[in-house]
């Protein structure tokens, strides 16, 4: 997609915050395959306000 001029990485963050919201950061972890830390990070990130996700994501 990325060759045709489309950008992922917004759907990709989107995806994965809604995610972590209604699913377990262990259940995340088994059923995406990233590891369990980085499924508890999305899960803090979904739990924060809008504010903290943005300054996550500008660094």
């Amino acid at each position: 997609m990325t060759r045709h001029g489309l950008r992922t990485l917004a759907a990709r963050n989107t995806a994965m915050i809604e995610t972590a919201a209604y699913v377990p950061a262990a259940v995340m972890s088994e059923l995406l395959g990233i590891h369990i830390n980085t499924a508890e990070q999305w899960t803090e990130l979904a739990r924060s306000n809008w504010a903290d996700y943005l300054a996550a994501a500008s660094t």
